[in-house]
Parts: structure tokens; C-alpha cells; sequence
């Protein structure tokens, strides 16, 4: 795999290839009937509760303040001389982050990386405890699967917000992807 990396992190790597790629449940796998695709209007009582932008202020020596529409994004390196990245308007509270593995030998766009990020649907005047129990269908949610460009050697891409997968399971407290090899593309002819 070609690596694409820049930083003072690219000589001191450690190879994690033995559990990266590591398939633990081998004998699991996610059926296509299992899943159902929806208009957008039927996903509205799942996504953000928040869908004006939000303001963000940014910069170090010149503090802008920048508007960010519902599941939009700002670059960081357009106010950050040395920064890297994005600021995501994910319209809730974030609470799990974690990037969908992806493996190696299967992959055809090694500088495309999904970022699934979950919370609850609410902003900041929205209040769960940790320890709140919301019964399954009590409380719509979803998990937004962001495509990311992640590549010190191309031009920059906006993030996209490429899925939500919508649930009824509450209030995501944690996210974290089981490594069960899930990660099939599909091939063109």
C-alpha cells in the first residue's frame, strides 16, 4: 500500500497490520434485506434536531467568525497556518468518534477513510445522563458515516456526509466499529 503520510510521526510508526487487519468474527455477515433505504423526509425524525448553521470562531492572531451550514464544513488550514483538517456541523452533540475500518488488501481508494460520529440529536440545550435508560423506540438517533479525503499529497476535499444509518436505540454514548470483516467493495467491469 502506498502511505501518504507528513509529520514528525511518519519515521516512528508502529505496525499494527497484525491487529488492523485482524477479522475476529469471521461468520458474520450484514445481509442486504436486513437494510432499508428511505426518502429524506421519512429520516427526519432521526437526524439533527439543530438544522440552522452554526457559528464558529476560529484562528489564533486573527479570529474570524465563520458560519457553518447543517452538516457542512470549514478547513482549518484556510485560518490556521499550520493546521490541518476540518470542522465538521455534525447539527448535535458528538459523543462517539471513530474511523470505519477499512482493509488493506481490498481497498482500491487508500486515501478515502469513512469517520462514523454519533451523539444524540439535540445541541446544547439538550440534556441525557449517562446513566438515562431510553427504552428502544423512545428516542430516534443516528450514526452519520463521513467520507473524508485524507491525503497530504492531493488537493484537499470537502468532507461529505456520505450515510446515516438510523436507529431507534437512543442516545449514542460510544462508538466503536466491531472488526468482524465487513469491508467488501464492489467492483466494477
Amino acid at each position: 500500500m502506498e502511505f501518504d503520510l507528513e509529520g514528525p510521526t511518519v519515521d516512528h510508526l508502529f505496525d499494527i497490520s497484525a491487529i488492523q487487519n485482524k477479522i475476529v468474527y469471521q461468520d458474520i455477515y450484514a445481509q442486504l434485506d436486513e437494510w432499508e433505504v428511505l426518502e429524506e423526509s421519512d429520516a427526519v425524525p432521526y437526524l439533527p434536531a439543530r438544522t440552522e448553521p452554526v457559528n464558529v470562531k476560529v484562528g489564533t492572531e486573527e479570529k474570524t467568525t465563520v458560519r457553518i451550514d447543517l452538516f457542512g464544513s470549514i478547513q482549518l488550514a484556510n485560518h490556521f497556518k499550520y493546521k490541518k483538517g476540518y470542522v465538521l456541523n455534525t447539527g448535535g452533540n458528538t459523543w462517539g468518534l471513530d474511523f470505519v475500518p477499512k482493509v488493506e488488501s481490498r481497498d482500491t481508494s487508500p486515501f478515502i477513510q469513512y469517520l462514523a460520529v454519533a451523539g444524540y440529536r439535540g445541541a446544547s440545550e439538550e440534556r441525557i445522563g449517562l446513566n438515562e435508560y431510553q427504552p428502544t423506540g423512545t428516542y430516534k438517533n443516528c450514526v452519520q458515516l463521513w467520507k473524508l479525503k485524507l491525503s497530504v499529497k492531493q488537493e484537499p476535499e470537502e468532507p461529505l456526509l456520505d450515510v446515516c444509518i438510523l436507529h431507534d436505540f437512543g442516545a449514542v454514548y460510544d462508538l466503536k466499529w466491531c472488526p468482524y470483516g465487513v469491508y467488501e467493495e464492489v467492483m466494477r467491469e
